[in-house]
């Protein structure tokens, strides 16, 4: 097993954080962020099915 992944391993049983305090505020905006933007793109794909052009759906028979 190679050194890095060693380190992995030992730091994720001990629970170990070496960022951990590095930054002065909380991420948790980035979890919001990521969850919006998933929803946003749900209602994009959404939309794009509903618009579909006549001829799209006309050529999926062949």
């Amino acid at each position: 097993m190679c050194r890095p992944l060693r380190l992995h391993v030992v730091g994720g049983v001990a629970g170990f954080d070496p960022l951990e305090g590095a930054a002065s505020a909380s991420l948790s905006w980035a979890g919001v962020t990521a969850v919006l933007c998933a929803a946003a793109a749900a209602v994009l794909a959404g939309l794009a099915l509903l618009n579909r052009s006549p001829q799209a759906r006309a050529g999926a028979g062949g």
